[in-house]
């Protein structure tokens, strides 16, 4: 990444935050207990880790690998945060439907 590119443009960037959210899915469908979409469950996680990784490079403003670490941490925090809304607000609301 050269000096001009800003991290929410750096394609190295957005792979790292698909491929977070994507893995976030996974672990998610392995291992909470019920009865889960595992496509929805990536979909979920890949879209939390792009919106926390684009947001936080967004608000870093940086090109620095501090920076891409700090929006890494961020995408996997918000992919995970959106998954356990999912399962413990959305699915509990199903099943007393």
């Amino acid at each position: 990444m050269n000096s001009t590119t800003m991290l929410y443009n750096s394609p190295w960037a957005w792979a790292s935050w698909i491929i977070i959210g994507v893995l976030a899915g996974l672990m998610a469908s392995y291992f909470l207990l019920g009865k889960h979409n595992k496509f929805f469950d990536v979909l979920i996680g890949l879209i939390g880790a792009i919106i926390g990784g684009w947001g936080s490079a967004m608000a870093i403003r940086a090109n620095i690998p501090q920076g891409f670490a700090t929006a890494a941490i961020v995408a996997l925090f918000i992919a995970g945060a959106a998954l356990w809304i999912y399962d413990t607000i959305l699915l509990k609301l199903e099943e007393r439907e």
